[in-house]
């Protein structure tokens, strides 16, 4: 029993040097931090109809203004093409303004996600949680070892 105990202590101090050294990465590199949430509601907004329809305004117009480079000699005082540069800025402002509103009530979201995900990865494999479901389990087997103890008594 005293090896048992000194193993989960181990787990336990394993777990929380590396919960740790965690902790410090993150506080040492915060650009990778504010990177990653970028990326994430990045990812998140992809999904969202009016962001994708932004998107795919942005690469028609693109496409148009590339083709349209190739077809004229000075594309800088072609109306067009300044008509597409405005277009492309407007909707480029209008994409960036929705990632800044929607980024701000997103991230406390992932923040709780990812913290929730933490906390139950840590609860199932936390030493002591092993140990008080194997002894849930173990107490129902007892439990059901007496219920059919008694039961084949009592015929």
């Amino acid at each position: 029993m005293q090896l048992l105990e000194a193993q989960l202590a181990v787990k336990r101090a394993e777990a929380q040097k590396a919960e740790a050294e965690v902790r410090v990465f993150l506080v040492q590199n915060p650009d990778l931090v504010r990177a990653h949430e970028a990326k994430a509601v990045w990812d998140a907004l992809r999904s969202d109809p009016e962001v994708a329809e932004l998107i795919s305004q942005i690469e028609q117009i693109q496409k148009k203004r590339e083709s349209l480079t190739r077809l004229v000699h000075r594309p800088q005082s072609d109306p067009s093409a300044r008509s597409m540069d405005r277009q492309l800025l407007t909707l480029k402002v209008r994409l960036q303004d929705i990632f800044e509103s929607r980024r701000k009530t997103l991230i406390p979201r992932l923040r709780e996600a990812s913290l929730r995900s933490t906390l139950d990865a840590r609860e199932v494999d936390h030493p002591d949680e092993v140990v008080r479901r194997l002894d849930a389990i173990i107490g129902g087997l007892e439990d059901a070892k007496r219920a059919l103890l008694r039961g084949s008594t009592g015929r």
